[in-house]
């Protein structure tokens, strides 16, 4: 029974998309209003996670996008919101072999379910988390890109406002390359004999994971060497280390738990490392 609710639930948002589409219209390309792919990167073997970006210059209600991949390369797995659309009521996605397709809506179909719309502003509204093939050729370079569907119905990229006006943001693809993966919040051009932080393993996990880091001679000598755990939000889930440590290679195990000890939720979560004045993060996926 109550997949049978889920199912008539996604149909009848599906239906509503497609009748705001068809009906209401669309007032055009909004100067300025954007649809991003970011460039990301992974080894062979790899669960990656790359970013949906959205600058919008109005309050939106809802959006959605289509991405089109190379099949033979990457895989994907799951889409997860970001801490713009966490309170987002309707997020369903599509998977397929050479493409996906997401919507996500602020309000649902029953009374009282209505939210906010998305604020104006610039930054990533989803995540989405691929699996990279194990014989990927490394160095080479790959197109991800934003495509509409001219089947029917249409699966577009397009945002949706308050009065269900509908508006074509421009679209900017992005390129995944297959190599090191590229550190979160900093500049991946780390200076020699510096410190790093490497990506997690397994990844996606369930339900414990390995973090791996290195501290060099003068990196080592400082005091308050931390290790935390935060979801997509920014709320600190966990500390994993907080202490000084010499010069060294370190792992830590987290076992998706938090500092109560109680089982987190499946999602992406940022796991930071604090030297002294500098700072790594890079993302990991929990499935339960």
């Amino acid at each position: 029974m109550r997949g049978k609710v889920i199912l008539y639930f996604t149909l009848l948002i599906i239906i509503v998309i497609f009748f705001v589409i068809s009906v209401c219209g669309a007032y055009g390309s909004g100067d300025g209003d954007s649809l991003i792919v970011a460039d990301f990167s992974g080894m062979p073997g790899d669960t990656v996670v790359d970013s949906i970006i959205m600058i919008n210059s109005f309050p939106v209600w809802g959006f959605s996008f289509r991405v089109v991949f190379d099949s033979a390369v990457l895989t994907p797995i799951k889409i997860y919101r970001s801490t713009r659309t966490d309170y987002f009521l309707s997020w369903s996605s599509e998977l397929k072999e050479r493409w996906l397709y997401h919507y996500g809506f602020a309000s649902g179909t029953g009374p009282g379910q209505g939210r906010p719309p998305l604020e104006i502003g610039r930054g990533a509204v989803a995540y989405v988390v691929f699996a990279v093939d194990t014989d990927a050729d490394s160095g080479r370079a790959y197109n991800i890109e934003l495509q509409d569907d001219p089947g029917s119905p249409p699966k577009v990229n397009v945002f949706v406002d308050t009065l269900y006006n509908m508006t074509y943001p421009h679209l900017k693809n992005g390129k995944f390359t297959v190599g090191p993966e590229g550190v979160d919040d900093v500049s991946d051009c780390m200076r020699p004999n510096s410190f790093s932080l490497d990506q997690n393993y397994p990844n996606p996990f369930n339900p414990t994971t390995v973090i791996r880091y290195k501290l060099s001679a003068v990196d080592g000598l400082r005091s308050g060497v931390t290790l935390k755990v935060y979801n997509i939000v920014g709320q600190l889930v966990k500390t994993l280390a907080d202490e000084s440590q010499a010069a060294g290679s370190y792992s830590v195990v987290w076992d998706g738990r938090s500092a109560k000890g109680e089982e987190v939720s499946s999602g992406v979560y940022i796991y930071r490392l604090r030297v002294g004045d500098k700072v790594l993060s890079k993302r990991m996926v929990l499935l339960r």
